[in-house]
């Protein structure tokens, strides 16, 4: 896989690997950039990451509160009811994306 192409490519949809993510169980920002740096062998910066989750936040697709069971506070991200509704519209997008592109590859 080419680093620069999925570079793009998560960057891209970045609110969608985090809306995804985020369906498992709650995650910190920093997690997050772990979880996408192993999963995709992109690495996202705090920059980058923090501004994608207050926006999603203020979207209402994720909600925060504060986790003290650790060494220290911790603001974690999970799925509203209104992230589980997008997170399935950007599924049913990608499924028709990848659609389109195997029958145009097909020459269908």
């Amino acid at each position: 896989m080419s680093n620069h192409f999925a570079k793009k490519i998560v960057k891209g949809m970045l609110d969608y690997v985090i809306l995804e993510a985020c369906e498992e169980k709650p995650y910190h920002g920093y997690e997050l950039i772990k979880l996408v740096r192993k999963k995709y062998h992109v690495y996202f910066g705090p920059s980058t990451m923090y501004p994608m989750l207050n926006k999603l936040e203020d979207e209402g697709f994720l909600k925060s509160s504060w986790n003290f069971s650790g060494e220290r506070p911790q603001k974690q991200y999970s799925l509203t009811p209104k992230g589980y509704a997008e997170l399935n519209l950007q599924r049913r997008d990608i499924e028709v994306i990848f659609t389109i592109m195997e029958y145009e590859r097909r020459g269908d």
